[in-house]
């Protein structure tokens, strides 16, 4: 069984991007520490999975897949 991982998704999609967490924030109009709670958070609502995806520039199944733990 998976489970997803919504913070490991954006963690790896950072990486991935060269994405950093002051950048996110300046495009979300919210705090840097904003962005460092959603790197640690495990659910998230559909629709912030596909805002984050976006601004990483991947698909949210392309996300997603980067958040899989096994269970």
């Amino acid at each position: 069984m998976y489970r997803f991982n919504f913070g490991k998704a954006l963690r790896v999609a950072q990486e991935i991007n060269g994405i950093r967490s002051v950048d996110l924030a300046k495009h979300f109009g919210v705090r840097k520490q904003h962005i460092s709670r959603w790197r640690y958070m495990e659910d998230a609502p559909l629709s912030l999975v596909c805002k984050v995806s976006d601004s990483v520039n991947m698909t949210p199944i392309e996300f997603l897949s980067h958040g899989v733990d096994d269970v």
